[in-house]
This record gives C-alpha cells, sequence and structure tokens, in this order.
C-alpha cells in the first residue's frame, strides 16, 4: 500500500516504480479502445467481423471499483492539496446522493452504477493530478496510439465496411461502439490539426485536418459535425483578426465570411435536402418549441417542483432519465419518473431521434441530483477546465494537447444537450480528456523535489 502511494506522489519516473503509470496508461488507451468495442452489436452486419472483444458487462463495475479504490488511495497523499475544492465537492456530491437514495429506499446496484459513471472522468482526473507531469516517452505513447487507433478505425471503414455495407451512417463505426464515436475521433483530429496549421503553418497538417473532416461525411454525425465546423470557423476567424490591423478591414473580413457561409449553406440545403431532413422536421413540422432538447429543462424541473428537499437534491441516482432508468424502461419496469420517457426509449419507434428525446445529459443531471447536486458536480468541471483554459503551452505538442482537451469537452457537452447519455458515459473520449487536462494540473519534478 505504501509502495502505490508514493507511487501516485512522485510519479513512475522518478521513484523507478513504473506499475501505476502503466496502469493508467493502460486505462487510457488500450483499455477505452477495447471497451468500445465490446459494446458494438452483433446484430449489425457491417460490426460482425471487428468485433473483437466480447468483455462481459460486469468488467465495467470492476472498473469503476478500481477507480473508486485508487481515488480514495489518492486522498491520502499530500499532493491533492492542489485540489482540495475539488475532492471536497466529489465527496459531497457522493454523501449526498447516496444519503438521497437511502433515504427514499432507492438504494440498488444500477442506482450506484449511475452514480460513479457520472464521476468516472473526475475521479479519473483526481487520481492522475498527485503524480509527476507524464514525461516525453509517455506523451509520445499517448500520442501515437490514438494516431494509430484512427488509422485502423479509417481501414476497416473504407476498405470493409463501405464497400462490403454500403454507406449507412450508423453502420460505419470503425472497430468502435458505434458510428459517433468513430466520428467524435475525426472531429478532434481535425480541429487539432487545423489548431496546428493555424499556428506552424505547415500544409501537412492542412492537408490531414481536412482529409479527417471529408471522411465524416461516413459515420456521420450530422450536429457534432457542424457543431465542429462552427468551432474551426471561429478559430480561422481569430487567426485572421488577430493578424489584421484597422478596424473596418476586420468587419469587412467578417462580413466577407459570413457572406461566403451563407452562400455555401444556401447551396447545401438546395443541393443536399437529405442532410437537412431531420432540422426541416424539427422546424418545420414539430416547431423547435416542442422538439425534445427544449422541452427537457421544464420537463426536469418539473419533477422535482413538488418540494424544497426534490428541488434542492433531486429525484435520486437512475430515478429519472439516464441509464439505469432508460434500462429501465426498455425492461418494462420502469421507476416512478423513469416511465414518462418510455416513448423515447422504445427503440422500435420512428420519432426515436436525437431531437425528440426530451431528456439528455444534463437535464437529467438536475432532475436526479437537484441544484445542489448539480453545482456540486459543475464545480469539479469547472476546477479541472480552468487550468488548462489559462495555461500557456510551452512548445508545439503542449498547444496541440490543450486545444484536444477543449475540443474534447466542447464535443461531449454539446452532444449532452441532446441525446440521454452522450459520450460523458462512455470512457472513450473522457478518460484521454480527464488525462490530458490532468498533465496541466499535474506537479514539475521540480516542485516535486521540493516538496519532498
Amino acid at each position: 500500500m505504501q509502495v502505490i502511494q508514493q507511487e501516485l506522489v512522485t510519479g513512475s519516473r522518478l521513484q523507478g516504480l513504473p506499475v501505476m503509470r502503466k496502469v493508467i496508461l493502460f486505462i487510457t488507451t488500450f483499455w477505452i479502445i477495447m471497451y468500445s468495442n465490446a459494446r458494438m452489436s452483433d446484430f449489425v452486419p457491417s460490426y460482425k467481423f471487428v468485433h473483437l472483444f466480447p468483455i462481459p458487462a460486469f468488467v465495467r463495475g470492476v472498473e469503476l471499483a478500481l477507480l473508486v479504490f485508487l481515488y480514495l488511495l489518492s486522498l491520502t497523499t499530500k499532493m491533492n492539496k492542489r485540489i482540495l475544492l475539488f475532492n471536497v465537492s466529489i465527496l459531497a456530491f457522493i454523501g449526498l446522493s447516496i444519503l438521497n437514495l437511502v433515504w427514499h429506499g432507492n438504494l440498488r446496484g444500477a442506482s450506484i452504477q449511475d452514480l460513479y459513471i457520472r464521476l468516472a472522468p473526475l475521479l479519473f482526473f483526481a487520481i492522475l493530478v498527485p503524480a509527476s507531469r507524464a514525461d516525453k516517452k509517455e506523451l509520445r505513447f499517448f500520442v501515437q496510439f490514438f494516431i494509430g487507433t484512427l488509422l485502423l478505425n479509417i481501414l476497416v471503414s473504407v476498405f470493409y465496411q463501405i464497400p462490403l455495407h454500403g454507406d449507412h451512417e450508423d453502420h460505419i463505426p470503425g472497430i468502435m461502439e458505434d458510428a459517433h464515436a468513430y466520428c467524435n475521433y475525426l472531429l478532434v483530429f481535425f480541429i487539432v490539426l487545423l489548431y496546428d496549421y493555424l499556428r506552424t503553418k505547415k500544409l501537412t497538417s492542412l492537408a490531414l485536418s481536412l482529409f479527417f473532416l471529408v471522411l465524416t461525411v461516413f459515420p456521420r454525425n450530422e450536429k457534432a459535425i457542424g457543431f465542429t465546423i462552427l468551432v474551426a470557423g471561429f478559430l480561422v476567424l481569430q487567426h485572421i483578426l488577430k493578424k489584421t490591423k484597422g478596424l473596418f478591414l476586420k468587419l469587412a473580413i467578417v462580413g466577407t465570411l459570413l457572406l461566403a457561409a451563407g452562400i455555401g449553406t444556401f447551396t447545401l440545403v438546395k443541393n443536399r435536402p437529405d442532410i437537412w431532413a431531420r432540422a426541416d422536421l424539427a422546424i418545420n413540422y414539430i416547431g423547435l418549441e416542442n422538439v425534445g432538447p427544449i422541452q427537457a429543462w421544464p420537463m426536469a424541473v418539473n419533477e422535482i417542483q413538488s418540494g424544497p428537499m426534490p428541488m434542492l437534491i433531486g429525484l435520486g441516482a437512475g430515478e429519472y432519465g439516464w441509464i439505469a432508468a432508460g434500462r429501465d424502461v426498455s425492461e418494462g419496469n420502469g421507476r416512478k419518473h423513469s416511465r414518462q420517457f418510455d416513448f423515447e426509449f422504445t427503440f422500435g419507434s420512428v420519432d426515436n431521434a436525437g431531437f425528440m428525446f426530451r431528456t439528455n445529459t444534463w437535464s437529467s443531471l438536475l432532475a436526479e441530483f437537484g441544484i445542489i447536486g448539480t453545482l456540486l458536480f459543475l464545480v469539479p468541471v469547472w476546477i479541472m477546465t480552468k487550468k488548462v483554459w489559462k495555461h500557456q503551452p510551452e512548445n508545439r505538442l503542449e498547444a496541440n494537447m490543450r486545444m484536444a482537451f477543449l475540443i474534447i469537452l466542447l464535443l461531449v457537452v454539446f452532444q449532452g444537450f441532446f441525446t440521454p447519455y452522450s459520450n460523458w458515459s462512455s470512457p472513450t473520449l473522457v478518460f484521454p480528456m480527464a488525462y490530458l487536462a490532468a498533465y496541466f494540473h499535474s506537479t514539475t519534478k521540480k516542485e516535486l523535489l521540493e516538496n519532498s
């Protein structure tokens, strides 16, 4: 136990004890891809050949138990003081949530699992922070691993899934759990390489960036792609304005780019109306005020207005519209509050689309944990993000890692407003996000020597 604790404090490179860093690196790389692959469905023809890791569902519970153990162990280290408020918020969130479940007689395995799946990225971050910064060798492996993972996805999708099974957006996942996960990886690399081009003017980065954007046409996730293109437009515009002198010229550039974007959008809508079918349905037939993401919030608030306690601490983990609630409904034994989402969780429904879900990751957070629980959850997310946002990169690698963290966070948060589970429940994106954030929070070797 003392060896592991010392490992958390000093890092494997200083003490010659690589066990903990190897475990952490394995979880952040190989494990999340293996687990993502394990979640592929055997009912889809294009999935069968590449479904390589049929990991039993209970293993996720083992993963969560390991994270909790390592987190509690990290609390015993001196270095966790730098994220004291972070840990206080996490522990208060856990304590309040469990007391709520016990008080209402709703304590069950599914609820506890829901609770810790919400916290898993934050726990992983807290485990990483007490360690020293990853050295160049580890960072090089981290980057090369995800480059290799993306290339493997591209090879599988381009040379196996598309030629044999056709271009169907939900059937082009590469080796990952679904097409949206694959698309998210393409979008992350698109933004990071575009950002790298803007900083370094390396044409190779620009070419690869555009190549990855083009590939998103196959595992298309329209909302995420549109959002990421807006982020890319903001980065390009910000770069141009920084290089431009004079207010009039800046306004002219902004006006020209907006006009070009408008013409491009109009042309695309005119020539490819199928791409905008869902948006057309939501705007012209359903009405924006009736779509799921808009209705989700008043519905969530309505569920916790029965008294001051539900408003403050919520209905309890697993009692509204997240993973445990969705599983209950699909099995025909939904809880009191989750039952109303039977319509959304019925996969045979023709209306089972992202804009129809009347519950999402963030509205269910409010309903299940109340105002206090939501604030306790958001405080650690804010602490994790703040230092990365303010960090001034020392080199090209740090700059790209910082941008990778920011775009992953933006994608996860954005998609969480549309779907019940989103990417926050899957380690595929959020564990690398936590790893990147921890790098910017971790102590340097100089600080470790001074504190030892």
